[in-house]
């Protein structure tokens, strides 16, 4: 047997069966992006281990249950530690008691949901344990996922489950050319450009030479419609400012993906599979940086609800990197506004679950007039964002309000910043053990559920193998949050050093 967890399974019918009031699902948190896509980046295919902050939120929701699925396996001291964090509740049954881990010792680079399919037992098993409850009346709410594929589909097809976010079949409505669409519809500013996904460069080149005719910019961009996250799906079109695309054709030459390792030859291939889009490229006068503000939603079968506005930390290739809690308060209301129109029209189209707007802000040349606002492409999945936002939402007791803050128990605001990038080489000799019992002898970083500021980490099973791992910093101010980000960084360089040290002597 390659899984671990029967036992936590038999222990968590009996519960569910015992405590009728208790809502219960199965969560894979399998990203699903493109095979290409996952092969950028530091440890990709473990990104399931985000999905923690699911395992996190029973913290707060005590009427739920919830089975965890992970792949590599998740060290026990973490599950233990992030249930530490906690804030002392008055829950009939402990976290720990509604919470099943399921673990399948498998580090292949595929996706968490091929690993559970190529489990036939542990599928048996949770497909009797589904047909059980059901029958005893404890039906399941669904599997929960990262993002909706024809994979998650088939999966809740084998589990006799339906999926709690947007299905497969509805997933076009987060590719860039229906995104487009979207936004063009409501009114919601968004860069010149065209709305419909072509993969033929015929096409795309006489799209590319009837738009630089009409206007005057010579910066232009070709967006791989689905399939890819952060900046992986974009190219710069042309050589210079001045080059001209050829006409019928789009060479590689003339495509320079921001993503260094991805030649024009192999992006145009991933044009020709999943189609494109050509949108002008805008922001701030030369030398000024743009902001890169998005807005989280989450759709239920009562409509959509906003958890929260960030500004991403976008790396020189446009990936993600981390964000910080609340978006500045010069745009806040203009994305908030914008994003509300594209959730309810979302919803109404029948999407649910996480969904995101991405939006650029800048101001004009002068720096004197208001902020510019526009929107970029909708995720109709978890973001970056959510992991964070929903670890806050867990730990911090407070108010979420509608101006887009946090506000404690006492009133004061609460900021957080997140970061996915606090890899070293180095840093892989750091187990998560020594890390967390490190953390619990520092009170001035451990996260602290009274006052509600700290550091929680995640990425825990990148760390051993590959140095990387990230944090969410909660803390009474951005200046703050950016302290206790570098004290958890100089730990760990300290750390690091030591654990040489030993090897050397």
């Amino acid at each position: 047997m390659t899984w671990h967890g029967r036992d936590q399974l038999i222990e968590f019918e009996t519960v569910v069966r015992d405590n009728k009031n208790l809502r219960w699902r199965i969560s894979c948190p399998s990203q699903e992006f493109a095979d290409a896509e996952m092969r950028h980046g530091v440890g990709r295919w473990h990104s399931c281990v985000r999905g923690l902050w699911e395992s996190l939120s029973l913290a707060r929701e005590d009427d739920l249950a919830l089975i965890m699925i992970q792949a590599p396996p998740v060290p026990d001291p973490v599950l233990a530690y992030l249930f530490s964090l906690a804030p002392s509740g008055t829950h009939a049954l402990a976290p720990e008691r509604r919470h099943a881990m399921i673990s399948i010792a498998d580090t292949r680079d595929v996706h968490l949901s091929q690993k559970i399919m190529d489990q036939p037992d542990l599928l048996s098993q949770l497909r009797s344990l589904v047909e059980r409850l059901r029958a005893a009346g404890n039906p399941p709410e669904g599997l929960s996922c990262y993002a909706s594929s024809p994979q998650m589909t088939r999966l809740c097809e084998e589990l006799n489950l339906p999926l709690l976010e947007t299905a497969s079949r509805l997933t076009a409505l987060g590719g860039k050319a229906q995104a487009r669409q979207i936004f063009r519809d409501l009114g919601v500013p968004h860069p010149v450009g065209t709305y419909s996904a072509d993969r033929d460069s015929r096409d795309l080149a006489g799209s590319f030479r009837r738009l630089r005719e009409k206007h005057a910019s010579q910066h232009w961009l070709i967006k791989i419609d689905s399939g890819f996250g952060s900046g992986h799906g974009i190219a710069r079109l042309g050589t210079d400012s001045s080059a001209t695309v050829p006409v019928p054709d789009l060479n590689p030459a003339a495509v320079r993906p921001f993503t260094p390792s991805v030649s024009g030859s192999e992006f145009l291939r991933h044009v020709a599979d999943r189609g494109a889009v050509i949108e002008m490229f805008v922001g701030p006068p030369e030398g000024d940086a743009p902001a890169n503000p998005s807005v989280l939603g989450y759709i239920g079968a009562d409509g959509a609800q906003v958890l929260g506005t960030h500004d991403q930390i976008i790396g020189d290739t446009l990936s993600f990197a981390g964000c910080r809690f609340p978006a500045a308060e010069e745009y806040r209301p203009a994305i908030l506004e914008y994003a509300v129109a594209v959730f309810d029209e979302l919803a109404r189209r029948g999407a649910r679950g996480h969904v995101g707007v991405d939006f650029l802000a800048f101001r004009d040349s002068d720096g004197e007039h208001e902020w510019r606002v526009f929107a970029l492409e909708i995720n109709l999945r978890q973001t970056g964002t959510t992991h964070p936002n929903r670890t806050a939402r867990a730990l911090v007791s407070g108010e979420w309000t509608e101006a887009g803050e946090l506000l404690a128990d006492d009133g004061s605001q609460r900021y957080y910043w997140a970061s996915d990038d606090l890899g070293s080489p180095t840093f892989s000799g750091i187990s998560p053990t020594t890390l967390i019992e490190e953390l619990q002898a520092r009170p001035e970083l451990h996260y602290d559920a009274t006052r509600g500021v700290g550091v929680v980490p995640h990425l825990w099973t990148t760390l051993a193998p590959f140095g990387k791992i990230g944090a969410t910093v909660i803390a009474e101010s951005h200046e703050r949050c950016g302290e206790l980000l570098g004290e958890l960084v100089a730990l760990l360089e300290r750390l690091s050093l030591e654990i040489l040290g030993r090897q050397s002597g």
